[in-house]
């Protein structure tokens, strides 16, 4: 089937009908001939204003299936900005430890006697 399609950014008028930028009429007969055999339209197609654009029209599917949509939940990390590359610490030097000596005192637990 053959439309007539407004290539341009402005609003045509063909006979009695308007047609908008990016919009498409059908290329019907009107007085026996094809709206695409008018004069008028011959120039706007020449000059580029209008065009010809053939559509075939696919049937639609009418079974009782439809498509079956599968969601999948996936975990998205948030966004946090990355860690910086580990880089190893500069060495400090080593604090001097004494050993400590462990002194236990025996108290009198048990009380006392007098």
């Amino acid at each position: 089937m053959l439309f007539i399609k407004n290539c341009s950014s402005k609003v045509i008028h063909i006979g009695n009908q308007m047609v908008l930028p990016d919009e498409r009429i059908e290329d019907s007969i009107v007085d026996g001939l094809k709206l695409s055999d008018n004069a008028a339209v011959g120039t706007l197609l020449d000059l580029g204003y209008l065009e010809l654009v053939d559509v075939v029209e696919v049937p639609k599917k009418t079974g009782s299936r439809e498509a079956r949509v599968e969601t999948v939940e996936v975990d998205v990390p948030a966004d946090e900005p990355e860690p910086a590359p580990e880089q190893p610490a500069p060495e400090q030097p080593k604090a001097e430890t004494t050993p400590e000596t462990k002194t236990t005192t025996k108290t009198g637990a048990r009380g006392k006697r007098g």
